[in-house]
């Protein structure tokens, strides 16, 4: 793997919809059967996470897509914004295609006074 090929993990993905934390809340009103997946460590998670994030750190990717078939809704979280861009990429591999992402991650979310759940 190349250093282009490692920076290539953390731009945006054309097929990625970025969303701020208001429209990601709509999102999940709207859809209540979008998956929401925190890709933070198991400590930033459990240091406090949108309510009904579900965990799945990204050191361990292949989970993701064993999990969750490719015609489900799934939006991606991570503290900045630039994990939730390297896991959109695995999903994205494996042909999914309504992939969201909270852009800024959960700085964002708590910049916006958003609640969190510890």
């Amino acid at each position: 793997m190349t250093l282009l090929d490692i920076l290539n993990h953390f731009r945006r993905p054309k097929e990625l919809i970025e969303l701020t934390p208001e429209d990601l809340e709509r999102k999940m009103k709207e859809n209540p059967r979008c998956i929401l997946i925190d890709v933070r460590t198991s400590l930033e998670y459990q240091s406090g996470h949108i309510n009904g994030a579900k965990s799945y750190p990204l050191i361990n990717p292949s989970r993701f897509t064993r999990d969750y078939k490719p015609d489900q809704a799934i939006i991606l979280v991570c503290r900045s914004g630039h994990r939730s861009l390297a896991a959109a990429r695995v999903f994205i591999k494996h042909n999914y295609k309504q992939l969201f992402h909270l852009k800024g991650g959960m700085k964002a979310w708590l910049k916006a006074g958003k609640l969190i759940k510890k």
